[in-house]
């Protein structure tokens, strides 16, 4: 899988494609499906992180965002 792994941009060719043992196609569209899952992850743990901070942002008193000490 190290092999489709790394060339998994090259292997696109339609040519190679049809060249290729329907073996080595199952193990190319797996591998197209876990870097799709892992970059899913990726973007839903950064989204995360993101929402997160725009939640405690929202819910800091004003006095704290404005940086207006006169409340103390």
């Amino acid at each position: 899988m190290n092999h489709i792994d790394s060339n998994t941009h090259n292997e696109l060719s339609p040519d190679h494609l049809h060249s290729s043992s329907k073996d080595d196609l199952i193990k190319f569209v797996i591998a197209l499906q876990q870097q799709h899952s892992t970059k899913l992850a990726q973007m839903d743990e950064i989204h995360s992180k993101a929402l997160k901070e725009l939640e405690i942002q929202l819910t800091q008193p004003r006095s704290m965002i404005d940086g207006d000490t006169s409340s103390n």
